[in-house]
């Protein structure tokens, strides 16, 4: 269930943002894209939901990225990495 549910975000969404909100770096990730105004944005707060469903999250993403931290940021259904990264390729225009 968290496989389709991840995969249906990352496909019918511009940007999603997998993030806890505790997590500095996610909170970075999510700063720095707010300045671009994107429409169709979705930030899902891992933290938020319950454990199982929160690690089955985790565990597919780890799958796709390979790595379960926060932030794990997509753009237009490709993963971009985490807060570093999403901070060069705005450096890099």
């Amino acid at each position: 269930m968290a496989s389709e549910y991840v995969n249906d975000l990352i496909s019918t969404h511009h940007c999603v943002v997998f993030s806890q909100t505790k997590c500095p770096f996610s909170t970075k990730a999510k700063h720095l894209l707010s300045k671009f105004n994107i429409d169709d944005m979705v930030v899902v707060e891992l933290d938020m939901k319950n454990q199982t469903e929160a690690n089955e999250i985790k565990d597919k993403l780890e799958n796709m990225t390979g790595a379960r931290t926060t932030p794990r940021v997509f753009l237009n259904g490709e993963f971009v990495g985490g807060f570093d990264d999403l901070f060069k390729l705005d450096e890099s225009n």
